[in-house]
């Protein structure tokens, strides 16, 4: 819920789709930490092909190369959650984001402290008698239970795990929304309003996605209440366009969203997608003089 008293809803993530996602994270690790150490063996082999390399330089590169994949392991998460909005690489190709409860961006502090605590998340490991051939049976193999992270994940709404209930995050799927059908205006201002937003200007795809959650949704709240919540946004784009501020806002986001999605459907097209907005729903404030003399020409 915003201070605006606008709700959204989120679609949170279990664990099952959150592991896979982990796993392929790790795979990501291996493949950039195997590029990673290939080039610098072939690079040190390269420079001291001829010289005599004393077994000290074969132990310090050994260590950096341990230092490399501990770099890579742990940071590799913080560092891609922190620049690519909450997402890892295996985020994304699962469809998960990182935010905070409240619905914002994480930040450095977050991404870091939620994946430090992975290893906390992780425990107890389980040690399994190895019964592979040529390993001898007083030989065992460390694995991850991830009993706490799991448990954790169970006792609470937002299937927080430690890390995410100490960095005040949690996770969740994104879907991507289709546009499966167009809202209808009758209100012939609309089109007249639209004709002035300029030609060149690009709507991004978080500015498509908000108006069109508005207008989906407008018809529930009451004229005024509309009115108010579109300010929010059309007074910045009214002020860059040099429409005059008195410009119903309600409408103004009605006519970006028929500039953006609607303009260029031919009218057969248009007829019948969507729902007619009508009445007091399409704006009661009347338009300025300069969108007059547009209707007029």
């Amino acid at each position: 819920m915003t201070p605006e008293n606008i709700a959204f809803e989120y679609q949170l993530a279990g664990p099952f789709r959150r592991i896979v996602a982990y796993v392929a994270d790790i795979l990501i690790s291996l493949v950039g930490f195997g590029i990673v150490a290939f080039i610098v063996w072939i690079g040190f082999l390269f420079l001291f092909s001829n010289t005599f390399i004393a077994d000290e330089f074969w132990g310090l590169l050994a260590f950096l190369t341990l230092v490399s994949w501990f770099l890579i392991y742990w940071f590799y998460g913080a560092v891609t959650e922190t620049y690519l909005n909450g997402q890892t690489f295996g985020k994304r190709i699962c469809g998960l984001r990182v935010m905070t409860i409240d619905g914002h961006a994480i930040d450095g502090v977050q991404a870091t402290l939620r994946n430090f605590f992975r290893l906390l998340d992780m425990a107890p490991v389980a040690s399994v008698p190895a019964m592979l051939g040529g390993i001898s049976e007083e030989s065992v193999l460390a694995i991850p239970t991830c009993l706490i992270g799991l448990i954790a994940m169970t006792i609470n709404k937002r299937y927080q795990r430690i890390g995410d209930m100490v960095a005040g995050t949690m996770v969740i799927h994104e879907e991507p929304r289709m546009l499966t059908k167009l809202n209808q205006f009758s209100d012939p201002r609309v089109a007249s309003l639209a004709e002035l937003i300029p030609p060149v200007f690009v709507v991004s795809a978080k500015l498509s996605r908000t108006v069109s959650e508005y207008v989906d949704g407008r018809q529930h709240l009451a004229p005024q209440r509309a009115n108010e919540i579109a300010s929010h946004v059309a007074r910045p784009l009214l002020h860059k366009f040099g429409i005059p501020g008195n410009t119903d806002a309600d409408l103004f986001l009605c006519a970006l969203y028929y500039r953006t999605f609607a303009e260029e459907l031919s009218d057969d097209e248009a007829t019948g997608q969507g729902v007619a907005v009508t009445g007091d729903k399409a704006g009661k404030a009347p338009l300025n003089d300069r969108i007059t003399a547009k209707e007029e020409a």
